[in-house]
């Protein structure tokens, strides 16, 4: 169980390197084809911090090359959809510029129901979230 010194340090590296996004993802048992999905996730060259943050929260770790950036080996944690949730409801007192992410992630899976056969109405509701964390993402700033 995390303390509060490392739910404020999670909040940090997630502020600093995180990335709280919605994704479309295909989806073949969905009977449109596809699916929305939270993932909070960090990369970093170093791997204490992607492999600290596994430890403490769970979720998945793994390594890769970066093909963009002069082929360097890169080190990613990340946590989907529930366990995605629970941590950002652990760490949003401590966020500072993704609190915004964090709470619309929150609603985001707070609103996910678990079938394969969506109404319209929820598919649209978690397009627009997901179109409105794109939006945060691509803000340069909080402020803006």
């Amino acid at each position: 169980m995390a303390n509060e010194t490392d739910l404020a340090y999670a909040a940090g590296i997630i502020d600093g390197e995180g990335c709280i996004s919605i994704y479309r993802n295909t989806c073949k048992t969905c009977v449109i084809g596809f699916r929305y999905s939270l993932v909070v996730r960090v990369g970093m060259k170093s791997k204490q911090i992607p492999l600290w943050l596994h430890q403490s929260f769970g979720g998945s770790f793994h390594e890769y090359i970066n093909l963009g950036f002069g082929d360097s080996l890169m080190y990613c944690w990340s946590l989907g959809s529930r366990e995605a949730r629970d941590f950002l409801l652990k760490i949003l007192p401590y966020l500072r510029l993704k609190k915004e992410h964090a709470e619309l992630a929150i609603q985001f899976q707070g609103s996910k129901k678990r079938v394969n056969h969506k109404p319209i109405a929820l598919l649209e509701a978690e397009k627009v979230l997901a179109d409105k964390m794109h939006w945060l993402n691509r803000r340069k700033g909080s402020d803006e």
